[in-house]
C-alpha cells in the first residue's frame, strides 16, 4: 500500500492549487446567471468576483447575448490577471436590456453611497444608514453598501443587523479582506472568540495575497 500523500507508483500526489476553497465562482452557466439591474453593477460584480487562484478577474473579448424564455442572458468572458484561465460569466440582464433608463438607477445607488459615507465621516451613523438600506433594497448584491450599513449599525448598537450586513458582504465578495476583519472586530465584541479569529486570520491572508495585477 503506498504512504499517505503518495500514489501507487511512489510519486507524490499534486497538491491542491486553491489556496481560498471557500471560493464559489459564480455564474458559470445559464442556469446560474447572476442576475443585475444595469450594465455598470454587471461590471462591478465581475470585478469582486476572484478565480479559485485567488487572481482578480478582467473582462476578455468575448460577449454574445441569448434569449432564453422571458430571459435574457448576456454571455462575458473574464480572464484571471493570476493565472491567465479564461472562464465565462453569464449574467441575467432582463432588468435592465433595452431600458435606458437603468445606467441613471445605477448612479443614483452610487450617488447615495457618496452621501452616505459622507455623513459617516462626520460620524452621523444613523442618518447615513437608511441611505445603505436603500441601496441594498433596491440592489442586494451591491456588496460595499452592505459593509457600510455593517458599520453603521456597529456604531448604533444594532449588532444583529450589523452581524446580517457582515455575512452578506462576505457572501458577495469573500475574498474582501476588509469585509472579513469587520466581522471579526463584531465577534470579539459579543464574544466569539473562536469565530472572530478565524475571520482575522482570513482578513491577514488576504492580505498577504498581492495579485499579479496589483504588484
Amino acid at each position: 500500500m503506498p504512504e499517505r500523500g503518495q500514489t501507487a507508483r511512489g510519486r507524490a500526489e499534486p497538491r491542491a492549487t486553491t489556496p481560498f476553497p471557500m471560493v464559489v465562482e459564480r455564474g458559470l452557466s445559464p442556469g446560474d446567471a447572476i442576475a443585475v439591474t444595469s450594465f455598470p453593477q454587471q461590471l462591478l460584480t465581475l470585478r469582486v468576483q476572484r478565480c479559485p487562484c485567488g487572481g482578480r478577474l478582467s473582462l476578455g473579448p468575448d460577449q454574445r447575448l441569448e434569449a432564453q424564455g422571458a430571459r435574457t442572458l448576456e454571455r462575458m468572458e473574464a480572464r484571471c490577471a493570476r493565472c491567465e484561465r479564461m472562464r465565462p460569466m453569464w449574467f441575467d440582464i432582463s432588468a435592465y436590456h433595452d431600458d435606458p433608463a437603468a445606467h441613471g438607477r445605477f448612479d443614483e445607488l452610487v450617488q447615495l453611497l457618496r452621501e452616505g459615507v459622507a455623513l459617516m465621516d462626520q460620524g452621523a451613523f444613523a442618518a447615513a444608514r437608511p441611505r445603505f438600506e436603500e441601496i441594498v433594497a433596491r440592489e442586494p448584491s451591491f456588496a460595499p453598501a452592505w459593509a457600510k450599513l455593517g458599520i453603521c449599525a456597529v456604531a448604533t448598537d444594532n449588532l444583529p443587523l450589523a452581524r446580517r450586513a457582515f455575512t452578506t458582504a462576505i457572501g458577495l465578495c469573500p475574498m474582501e479582506a476588509t469585509h472579513h476583519m469587520l466581522m471579526s472586530r463584531l465577534l470579539e465584541r459579543v464574544g466569539e472568540t473562536d469565530r472572530a479569529r478565524w475571520h482575522r486570520e482570513v482578513a491577514e491572508a488576504l492580505d498577504a495575497l498581492v495579485d499579479d495585477d496589483e504588484a
